[in-house]
């Protein structure tokens, strides 16, 4: 039987072994396919995302077929003629005619969208589902095959490219599963151009302003500063830090599971050494965001006035991804922590080279005023 080292670290996509010239030989296996997949990294945290990269990348992060859907399969392709696979029969089965099926309205067809992916997306994604949708209603009050892209145009005409772009995203989504399931034969938003949109510049603070603000709520709203603290020095998104719960916050790692992130996969977050100082200075409470949304906004505004700094959106992350890069001058660390899909081409466009060399030291030397 093969011998396991005594030191072998187990991760939820994989194993890492410490090696004797202290790198980290990571190892995962797509059960799927059976490919094995090797990398030798630096360090124990980037071993730990590069699994996590590789999982999502391969889809070996999915979940397998129960053994109730693998036997339906199963039974499902015996049954199919020679030469054809169940990705055939599902297909043609969607683009079936509705036949002597009544036409359908665009509200009913909208309920029926709706409620087929609740439960399945987050809140926030349905919420912008549902505001889209019954947009239309305001210029097509009438049945789903109604719909042409003149009246996707007019809805559209006049936003902003940025708000263009979002809504014809979340249309889009809803025509193409009308389409996928045959109740419409082309979905309305072919063929209507996404607005060229300007990216903003991300805003990051400067080490020098993130203290002043820490310093102001240790001062003034002491209940704040481990919501700060793990913005800032863990670049934790503001929903997802919303959403954290004291038993995700480990002694070396935060953990961030599907029920927690933006993209519903699993990362995990290395605590920075003085990050764990503001925790332990100020323990956080259950759950670590304090009060609603609303007033906690206001709590940091009333905080950053008193502190006399600028308070771009978003800045805690882009301020942690931006500090992160120079001091690892590891991308594809930074970005598997910080929940970036796709590798680094999300970093690579909007984080590198915003702050200046050397900064990075003094963003992860800022601690606590007491100890």
């Amino acid at each position: 039987m093969p011998r396991v080292p005594a030191n072998r670290i187990y991760h939820s996509h994989g194993t890492i072994n410490p090696t004797r010239n202290g790198t980290f030989l990571a190892f995962l296996l797509d059960k799927a396919t059976g490919t094995r997949h090797r990398a030798t990294l630096k360090t124990l945290s980037a071993a730990r995302a590069w699994l996590e990269m590789t999982a999502d990348a391969t889809g070996a992060s999915r979940r397998p077929l129960s053994a109730v859907q693998l036997a339906d399969a199963t039974a499902a392709y015996a049954a199919l003629p020679a030469g054809y696979t169940l990705t055939d029969a599902a297909r043609a089965l969607n683009a079936r005619p509705a036949d002597d099926s009544p036409p359908l309205t665009l509200a009913d067809a909208k309920a029926r969208f709706l409620e087929a992916r609740s439960g399945m997306i987050k809140p926030v994604t349905l919420k912008g589902y549902r505001l889209a949708v019954s947009a239309l209603h305001g210029i097509v009050d009438g049945l789903l095959a109604d719909v042409a892209p003149q009246h996707i145009e007019a809805l559209l005409a006049g936003l902003h490219p940025t708000t263009r772009n979002s809504r014809l995203r979340d249309l889009s989504a809803f025509f193409r599963w009308c389409q996928s399931r045959g109740l419409v034969k082309v979905a309305a938003t072919d063929g209507v151009e996404r607005a060229r949109a300007v990216e903003p510049s991300k805003g990051v603070l400067t080490p020098s302003d993130a203290e002043k603000v820490l310093r102001q709520a240790e001062k003034d709203d002491p209940r704040l500063v481990p919501y700060l603290a793990i913005g800032m020095f863990a670049g934790i998104r503001p929903a997802e830090l919303g959403r954290l719960v004291p038993g995700k916050i480990g002694r070396h790692y935060i953990t961030l599971d599907g029920a927690i992130t933006k993209a519903a996969s699993q990362r995990t977050v290395k605590i920075q050494p003085n990050l764990r100082a503001w925790l332990r200075a100020y323990p956080h409470a259950d759950p670590v965001a304090p009060l609603s949304e609303r007033n906690r906004f206001r709590a940091i505004n009333k905080l950053v006035t008193a502190a006399g700094i600028v308070w771009p959106p978003d800045c805690m992350r882009h301020s942690w991804m931006s500090y992160y890069y120079e001091l690892t001058a590891d991308a594809a660390l930074v970005s598997a922590e910080g929940g970036h899909s796709g590798g680094t081409g999300v970093f690579f466009r909007h984080y590198r080279a915003l702050v200046k060399p050397g900064d990075g030291k003094r963003w992860f030397a800022i601690r606590p005023g007491k100890a």
